[in-house]
């Protein structure tokens, strides 16, 4: 375990040693050893994890910086998936026998809205259970938003308030736009396809779902990094099991698949923000979420 303060490691204890809790000392936090998470002292992380967390994506190796972030600024017209996932299957890894029925257990939000925890996952999306192949928990089952039928139908969330962070007891909260330090990378699971943000983590994210479950292939992984075309979008039209980034909510609409009956609400989650799906037992808080469908 590494105790980081004003950018500088000062401490470093093995396994089994650490301290009964995680504590903050200037502008950092304790990473958990085995358990370990990620920490906001982009300075320290990028240095000691920029050759791990680097990956390959379309044949181009990019190491997942820690460093920067910020609200994006782009206008653009509605966009589609681009580039596919290379990613290797999830579901290849022994995770546990969750259920995947389509009958989902999830919460039912009421029709303007409501709470969604740190802990949701999104992976568990009409799951009976949620689930972490990537390891340190599944959290809890997204609450479910049922849409009303039509077409052309297009959500906005014109107000979200609320803070969430990736580690308990970890004293430095974000809102649902997320740390802007990030950087994401959750691969695919199940039919429900995994997000990328090289400099933004632990924001609040969304999947659209029919009655049936999702299915193998995911769909394509969307990259919401500042220097893509999805950065800064007003207006996105996301696939069926296509996982979206939804943060503040603010200037941002969506489309509506015409056969989507459900939206799921949750954060995506791993390892350092990256991998497989998991690690949402040390999360902590909770977003309050309003929702209006129109139409187009």
């Amino acid at each position: 375990m590494f105790r980081v303060a004003q950018g500088r490691i000062t401490d470093f204890w093995l396994n089994g040693d650490e301290p009964a809790i995680l504590a903050q000392q200037g502008g950092g936090v304790l990473m958990k050893g085995e358990a370990m998470h990620r920490i906001p002292a982009a300075l320290v992380l990028s240095t000691l994890l920029v050759s791990a967390c680097t990956r390959s994506t379309d044949g181009v190796s990019e190491a997942r910086s820690s460093v920067g972030g910020g609200s994006p600024t782009q206008t653009m017209e509605p966009v589609q998936a681009a580039t596919p996932s290379a990613a290797p299957a999830c579901e290849e890894l022994p995770y546990g026998t969750e259920a995947y029925t389509g009958r989902s257990t999830s919460r039912v939000l009421a029709d303007t809205g409501g709470k969604v925890s740190a802990q949701a996952n999104i992976y568990g999306a009409g799951r009976d259970a949620p689930p972490a192949p990537g390891g340190g928990g599944g959290g809890e089952l997204p609450p479910v938003y049922l849409l009303p039928a039509g077409t052309s139908r297009v959500i906005t969330f014109p107000k979200i308030r609320g803070q969430v962070n990736p580690i308990v007891m970890n004293p430095f909260f974000n809102g649902p736009d997320g740390d802007h330090i990030g950087g994401t990378d959750v691969m695919s699971l199940d039919g429900i396809s995994g997000i990328v943000h090289r400099t933004n983590g632990m924001f609040l994210v969304g999947v659209f779902l029919p009655d049936a479950p999702a299915s193998n292939p995911a769909p394509d992984i969307l990259d919401f990094s500042d220097d893509t075309e999805f950065a800064g979008f007003d207006l996105l039209a996301p696939e069926l099991g296509q996982v979206f980034l939804i943060g503040n909510g603010e200037g941002r609409s969506y489309t509506v698949p015409d056969d989507a009956t459900r939206l799921f609400l949750g954060f995506a989650d791993g390892y350092l923000y990256g991998g497989c799906p998991g690690w949402y037992g040390n999360n902590a808080g909770e977003v309050t979420v309003t929702i209006e469908v129109g139409t187009a």
